[in-house]
């Protein structure tokens, strides 16, 4: 009786649009990987050795070192602003506001989506429109969330906005151990 039950309980659907395009997405990332695989098993010792002696570590050495550089002095521009973000998150929780830093996270989620697509296929910078992508969705993530908690204060607080906010964002830097 239980599974006669189960069986008619679930329906079977046509795969949707999304799981389509998952699907396709997902082969157009293994079959290149899959001939990559299959071209390197079948190289001989010689075409290896020969590879391993002189253009792998070349390679690998320059590319790595290069995207290390790039990504470093690109993400050093947005730490101070990922650091401010938490810090005016922080304190909007401390002023009871939980709402707000999840939402501004969540709309800055889906620009920062765009704005990658956009600088990556547009400028052609790679790992460095990541980076400048990433930064520049941590600053606004700070100035909104700085905005919210100049309001919050300045209306619990009367006329001393700024006194208000400093009190509230050394609370939350303590909170914190910085």
């Amino acid at each position: 009786s239980f599974w006669p039950r189960m069986l008619t309980a679930t329906r079977v659907h046509a795969p949707s649009l999304l799981q389509w395009i998952s699907l396709l997405t997902a082969a157009f990332l293994v079959l290149p990987t899959g001939y990559i695989i299959y071209v390197a098993l079948t190289a001989t010792p010689a075409v290896w050795t020969r590879l391993w002696s002189s253009r792998i570590p070349e390679r690998l050495e320059s590319t790595l070192s290069l995207a290390a550089r790039v990504a470093l002095t690109t993400l050093v521009l947005g730490l101070p602003f990922l650091g401010a973000a938490q810090l005016y998150a922080r304190a909007l929780y401390a002023l009871g506001d939980m709402k707000t830093p999840a939402r501004v996270a969540a709309w800055l989620l889906g620009f920062n989506l765009v704005l990658n697509l956009v600088l990556v296929l547009g400028t052609g910078l790679g790992v460095a429109a990541l980076t400048i992508a990433t930064s520049i969705s941590a600053f606004l993530n700070a100035l909104f969330l700085r905005l919210r908690v100049r309001t919050l204060c300045a209306a619990s607080r009367g006329a001393f906005p700024v006194v208000a906010t400093l009190r509230i964002v050394g609370a939350a830097a303590a909170m914190l151990g910085v």
